[in-house]
Parts: structure tokens; C-alpha cells; sequence
């Protein structure tokens, strides 16, 4: 019987006509220029395996239902008068995980259950109405809900009958299911771009088993983008609200189940040659203040020529159905989000060895949706500084070795391929121009010139593509690339200070572009197409030295009546190199009316805890924790945003700041034992700011009142006995300044939050208890 932990041993010997094997499509040289219009070339950084999406496979849509309100359950399985099966599916409408999430606002206007293609399906009712439109194809019964349900909690959930001549039983309905007599189910809004994934389990969260081959794969529960620090039980179901009655009439106690399947249908073929699916590494680099490492799903025939490495199995999987995969990382690795094509989906956890997890998520695709010459993106994203992700680069010698396995089945076979990854060739370095094949655009928003500095304020826009080709030479392979970095044309003789996006430092320097200007170039960008938001645009402010007005010569030579500015921006998608050049555009900013400082009223508290020494450095470690938002009050009255009180009770993390002493030397911050960037910027006479960056934590990443820690790290000694002034003002040593910086989403507008707090010692009651009242002369502001 095969295993997943099978002995290294037979991985190896796998591994030994990897090089007779190739991996992967064609691909290009690599080189270190990238070309775009106008005759110019640039000079580009990177080692050339940046972030990649490709198009082809799974739609570009928001799968997880981490981001749904709607939850679909299996019922009971019957047969009517004529013994037809009868199968009850009803569809649950809670509040949603993410509330901000914009599928959770979206009605309900589909619903696919991938039932057995042959199935005979008679009737499909709708909360016991016959007369929704469905259909069946190759995806299974696809049922049209007109009038659509609404994202809105109810108490009454609603009731799906599907009738099917010749089959009794969930096992028969279901054999594609990535659960054992469970129906895969797909949530569609309006124009697609939700398509929130589900197993339809039972309304309390249980199945009828575990899968019916022996090294299953764990059911499907939400990721919660990064709720490893309180990780799921991989042994528990994930929980769900008790159902209220249903109004559908009851059912007849089910069958008795099916008999067990014949022995090949329990024996999981598991040699990786005998599949067409590989996991290659492509590469990894840093996105905020998190990791992003990236792999590509590739085809390759199976030879059955190749040896059996594993011991005799029947039979073959060259034309499985891939139902889901998985990848072996350290076990202390805090997972983020995993992306599949560009799709957020869930995923999640369970033992492998004693420091190693599975990281697993859904993929439920056929052999033949899949193009073998265009490979489909992986990117699994993990918190803080990481150089290694896997254990296998430990006993493989190799930073690009990961162990993973696939799951599925190719007719009566279970297939559970398992090997090691490999690294893939260099990308193409053909560079796709045309703008309108892009994402992005550069706008202009406003500048604020004084003697002394010029701020100028654009903001970075997602835009629908139209995928138009004005020179006829390029594939439209760029309408989900990564950004990775930027240009601005300015005239050679301003002077830029310092580049910000979203309250970071950037790192910039110039190149040259004509005898009169030069490039402004801004690096390590590394956003993916997800870490965009749709509704708001991604701000970036450049400071000039002096009075400036025009910075750009493209304002003269078009004869603009304001800012206008030439750009490019530079990412890849799949095994293309993008580098859209485009001018900006005039684009209102965000409508905001500054920050609100309260601390009550927002969900998070800092406390502190103690420090450690040692003889070359000394590290605080505080620690950040949610609670509850009974607490209201408007201290200071001007946290109103048309008239209307800032509501900062979801607010999400974005920054964290520290007031700290000047003549600290920090060395490293962590949060959760992740490791983040940080920067120090000017506060007042007696501190700076010290910013860890790139925290991206939601209100649902912490369990209310469970604390996770925060660490500030220096060199040596420190010349005052303590980190923050706040310290020697409130005569503790337990005091430190601290802001929390995080958007608000509200349906009109975009406020920010900033709530201001001092730390004390840390204790459960005191977390308990605080009232968060912000000291005045410590809490800083900025409203309109």
C-alpha cells in the first residue's frame, strides 16, 4: 500500500532521471535589459524570477469562502414514488469572515454542484419552487438563481432538491468530490469574479468519513489569510453555526451506505512518473514584509517506459483529476495566503513530520483543463524574513527542494503523486509594452509646493483590461503581472529626497533617459496583483527638494495644463516580462478626512512585557492584542467624517509605530516571531518613530484577548535604561509610545485609523480591563 511518508530513499531514486526529463516550456535567455518603446533601454535589477501569474486555467476570481456569506450543506439523499434519488442541499447566509471583502457584499446568482457529469437529472427546485433555470455539462448541474439571494444573514436557510433517475446515494452523485460522497460546490456572483469554493459537508461541519484512499488529504477550511498564529485543529472539522430547521418537507432516513469499493479502488498510486503533474520552484523574494515563495504546476507526459520506483501499483494516473495538492514546509513557518492562478484560496494544515506541516489547497480541475505549454502559478506567501521554506533543502542540498504530493483519482485509481521540486528555467524576456494589456495606471492626485519641499502625491489604479495590441507582436499574457518596480521621467535638474508608497520608505536612485532627463526608479515594489484594491488606489508621494511646480518634461512637450509625467512600470506574469509605458492621468485621492486617534472604539491593545540582555544586544518584547470595541467615546470630537463618526471597529493593521529613544540602534522587529521591515522617521525633540512595516493583519487574524508578541531588538547595552521616553514621563519602564496605523473601509469613502495608546505591564485583567483612554499630551493627530 502506498504511503506519503514513504522513505526518502524512494524520492531520491526518482530524482535520478530527473535529468533526462524536461521541465517546463520553452523559455528565453536570461538577460539584465529590459527593452521598452521609443528606442530606450534600462537597466533592470532582480534575478529575473519575479513574481508570476499566468491566465490559463482557473478563472481570475476570488475563490476562498473566507470571503463569502454563503455556505452550502448536503442534507439527506432519499427516493421518491418512482424511486428516483431525492438529494437536499440547503444554502446557509451568515455574517461574513471579511467583512471588507468584496464578494462579501455579492448576491448569490449561480451555484454549480459538481455532481457526476452522467448524471440523469429530472427537476431542481429552489426553496421548493420549480421553476429556476439549470443546466448540466461536463462541470456538473449549474443552477441559474433568478431572483439572486442576497448577502444578508438569515435565519431561514435555503432549500435545493435535485432529482436524479438511477442513482440513491451521495456516493454515487458525488465521485469527483474531494471528500468521499461530498459534492464540490461553486458560489458565482453577477459578472464572475467571485467564485467562492466550498465542499457542501453537513450543516455542523462533519462528513460521512474520511476519503477513501489511504493518505487523504485534510477537508478544506477557511485560511483566515494568515490565522496560522492560532492554527486549526487539522483534526477538526471546521465550525460552523448550528442550522435552524429547514421549511422543506423531511426526508426518509438514508440508505444504508454503499459497500466498500475493490481493493485498486483503495490502493493510491503514488510514483510521480506514472502522473503528468511536477511542482517546479521558480524563485522567491520579499512582498512587504513578508516572503513570497513561487512554484509553477507543469504538464509532462507520462512514459511508460520509466521504471517503477515505488514497487509494483496497478494501473496508471496519466489522466487523473487533479482534486488538490499540498507542499511540506517547516512547521513554524506562519502562512499567510496561498494564491492558484492568481486566486486566493483556502488552504490548510496538517502533520507531516516533526517539523514539517502540509500546507494544502484546492485545485479540482480535469487533466484537459489544463494547457501543457503554459504553466499555471503558486505562490505561497509567508510571514516575515524567510530564507528557507522546506526541510527538503536541508537533506536534498538544495535551496530550490521542496517535498509535495497531488491527489485525485483517474477512474477507479486513487492517485497521490509525490516527489520533490525542482528549479525552473529562466523566463521569457520578451517584454510586453501595450497599456492596454496592463492592470495599472499612474495618476496624478496633487502636490503641495513650499520653499523648502515639494510633495507630490500619485496614486497607483487598477483598470480593466482590454487586452488590445497596437503593434501585433505580443500575447496578452500581462493582465494580472506583478508590480515589481517603476520609473518617473523627471527633468534632470530636480531633485528627489525621499520615495514613499503607503507610509514606507522606498529605495530609488536615477538613470539616464534623454540629454534633459533622467529616470526616477523605484524599487522592491513586489506587490502582486491581489495586494491591490480595486476601490482604492495605491498611493505614493515623491518629495522634491525646493519649489516645484512642473517635474516632468513630458508637461511641456504635450502641452498639458498641469502635472503630467511619463512612466513605466516592470513585473512579470508566468514566463513574461511586462513593462507598460504610459503617461499620468488626473485621479482624485481617497476621500478621507485624516485618522482617528481614539483608542476606544478600536479593537487592538499593546502591553509589555519584559526585556532580555545579553552581551551584544538587548530585545523588548511587548505584545499586540484584539479586544473587544464596546467603547465609543470621541475624546477630542473631530473624528467625524461627514458629519458621520469614524467607525475604526474593523479596522485592519497596517503599521505598527514605537516612540523610541534617537540614539537607539535597532537591529531587527518581529511580530509572531516573524521577522518585518522596519524604518525610523522623525517624531518629536525627545523620540522618533520607529515603524515595523507590513504587519497586514485583519481583526479576524487574532483571537480576542490571546496575545501574539512583538519584539524591538538593539545593539548592545542601550545608553538609557530604557527603549521609549514615555518610560522616564510616566516613571515605568513599562511605558512605550505606540500608534497603530490601519485602513477603515467605508461604502463611500476610505478613512484611516490611528489609534494611540501607552503600554503598561502586561496582564490578562489589565487587557481586560483597559479602557484605552489616550494621554493628551503623548497621543498625536492629523485631521482636516
Amino acid at each position: 500500500m502506498a504511503r506519503r511518508g514513504r522513505a526518502i530513499l524512494a524520492l531520491l531514486l526518482s530524482l535520478a532521471v530527473a535529468s533526462i526529463c524536461v521541465i517546463g516550456g520553452a523559455h528565453g535567455a536570461t538577460d539584465n535589459t529590459v527593452s521598452i518603446p521609443l528606442g530606450r533601454s534600462l537597466s533592470a535589477t532582480g534575478d529575473g524570477l519575479a513574481h508570476n501569474f499566468p491566465v490559463a486555467v482557473a478563472s481570475a476570481c476570488t475563490r476562498s469562502s473566507y470571503m463569502s456569506p454563503f455556505r452550502v450543506y448536503r442534507k439527506t439523499a432519499s427516493e421518491d414514488e418512482t424511486q428516483d434519488g431525492l438529494f437536499q442541499f440547503i444554502v446557509e447566509v451568515h455574517d461574513c469572515p471579511k467583512v471588507d471583502a468584496f464578494c462579501c457584499s455579492q448576491e448569490l446568482h449561480s451555484l454549480l454542484l459538481k455532481i457526476d457529469p452522467t448524471a440523469n437529472v429530472t427537476s431542481v427546485s429552489v426553496d421548493g419552487l420549480d421553476d429556476y433555470p439549470w443546466k448540466m455539462d461536463a462541470s456538473g448541474l449549474t443552477i441559474s438563481m433568478d431572483p439572486p439571494l442576497e448577502a444578508v444573514a438569515n435565519i431561514v436557510p435555503h432549500s435545493i432538491v435535485v432529482s436524479v433517475t438511477g442513482m440513491t446515494t451521495f456516493a454515487q452523485l458525488c465521485p469527483r468530490g474531494r471528500i468521499s460522497e461530498v459534492c464540490d460546490a461553486t458560489i458565482f456572483n453577477s459578472d464572475g469574479k467571485c467564485c467562492i469554493e466550498r465542499s457542501a459537508v453537513f450543516p455542523d461541519g462533519s462528513w460521512p468519513g474520511a476519503p477513501d484512499f489511504e493518505a487523504p488529504p485534510m477537508p478544506p477550511m477557511p485560511s483566515m489569510e494568515g490565522m496560522p498564529l492560532t492554527p486549526t485543529s487539522p483534526t477538526s472539522p471546521p465550525e460552523s453555526p448550528p442550522a435552524p430547521p429547514s421549511p422543506a418537507p423531511e426526508f426518509p432516513p438514508p440508505p444504508p451506505p454503499p459497500p466498500p469499493p475493490p481493493p485498486s479502488d483503495s490502493c493510491c498510486i503514488e510514483d510521480i512518473w506514472k502522473s503528468p503533474y511536477r511542482l517546479v520552484f521558480v524563485g522567491s523574494s520579499k512582498s512587504g514584509s513578508d516572503t513570497a515563495f513561487r512554484y509553477q504546476l507543469i504538464i509532462e507526459p507520462v512514459d511508460p517506459t520509466f521504471p517503477d520506483f515505488t514497487g509494483p501499483e496497478p494501473g496508471d494516473c496519466a489522466a487523473m483529476f487533479l482534486r488538490d495538492a499540498e507542499l511540506s514546509i517547516y512547521s513554524d513557518m506562519l502562512v499567510k495566503y496561498v494564491l492558484f492562478n492568481n486566486s486566493a484560496v483556502d488552504w490548510w494544515m496538517s502533520p507531516n513530520t516533526p517539523n514539517s506541516n502540509w500546507v494544502s489547497w484546492p485545485v479540482h480541475l480535469p487533466l484537459d483543463a489544463f494547457d501543457p505549454n503554459v504553466p499555471i502559478d503558486v505562490t505561497v506567501t509567508v510571514r516575515g524574513a524567510v530564507d528557507d521554506l522546506c526541510p527538503a533543502t536541508v537533506f536534498m542540498h538544495s535551496s530550490n527542494a521542496c517535498e509535495y504530493a497531488m491527489h485525485g483519482r483517474d477512474g477507479d485509481f486513487q492517485c497521490c503523486p509525490h516527489g520533490i521540486t525542482l528549479p525552473q528555467g529562466p523566463p521569457n524576456q520578451c517584454c510586453v509594452d501595450d497599456l492596454q494589456k496592463t492592470p495599472y495606471r499612474l495618476n496624478y492626485e496633487s502636490h503641495e509646493p513650499t520653499l523648502t519641499e515639494t510633495v507630490f502625491s500619485f496614486g497607483i489604479a487598477l483598470v480593466p483590461v482590454t487586452g488590445e495590441d497596437h503593434d501585433g507582436f505580443e500575447p496578452n499574457e500581462c493582465d494580472r503581472m506583478s508590480l515589481d518596480s517603476m520609473q518617473i521621467q523627471l527633468y534632470d535638474n530636480v531633485e528627489v529626497v525621499q520615495v514613499v508608497m503607503e507610509g514606507r520608505l522606498m529605495s530609488w536612485n536615477y538613470s539616464a533617459a534623454t540629454n534633459t532627463s533622467r529616470w526616477l526608479n523605484v524599487w522592491d515594489i513586489n506587490r502582486f496583483y491581489t495586494d491591490f484594491d480595486p476601490n482604492h488606489p495605491t498611493q505614493l508621494e515623491v518629495f522634491f527638494a525646493g519649489y516645484i511646480n512642473e517635474p516632468c518634461p513630458a508637461q511641456s512637450a504635450f502641452g498639458a495644463p498641469g502635472p503630467y509625467c511619463e512612466w513605466a512600470f516592470h513585473g512579470r506574469q508566468s514566463q513574461w516580462t511586462c513593462c507598460p509605458l504610459g503617461y499620468t492621468g488626473w485621479g482624485p485621492s481617497d476621500e478621507t478626512c485624516g485618522c482617528r486617534d481614539d483608542a476606544d472604539g478600536t479593537p487592538y491593545r499593546m502591553g509589555y512585557i519584559a526585556e532580555s540582555s545579553d552581551s551584544s544586544e538587548t530585545t523588548y518584547t511587548f505584545n499586540l492584542a484584539s479586544v473587544e470595541t464596546a467603547l465609543t467615546v470621541d475624546f477630542d470630537g473631530f473624528d467625524v467624517d461627514q458629519g458621520n463618526p469614524v467607525d475604526c471597529s474593523s479596522m485592519n493593521i497596517q503599521h505598527i509605530r514605537l516612540a523610541i529613544y534617537p540614539n537607539v540602534v535597532v537591529t531587527g522587529v518581529a511580530v509572531a516571531g516573524a521577522k518585518l521591515d522596519w524604518q525610523i522617521t522623525p517624531n518629536d525633540a525627545k523620540s522618533v518613530w520607529l515603524w515595523l512595516l507590513g504587519v497586514d493583519y485583519t481583526v479576524n487574524d487574532l483571537v480576542q484577548y490571546v496575545p501574539v508578541n512583538v519584539t524591538v531588538t538593539v545593539a548592545g547595552d542601550p545608553s538609557v535604561p530604557e527603549l521609549c521616553p514615555a518610560s522616564s514621563y510616566f516613571g515605568s519602564q513599562s511605558s512605550c509610545q505606540y500608534l497603530i496605523q490601519g485602513p477603515t473601509y467605508s461604502p463611500d469613502y476610505y478613512d484611516s485609523c490611528c489609534p494611540t495608546g501607552v503600554t503598561a505591564y502586561y496582564s490578562e485583567a489589565r487587557l481586560k480591563g483597559q479602557a484605552g483612554y489616550p494621554n493628551p499630551q503623548v497621543a498625536s493627530a492629523r485631521h482636516h
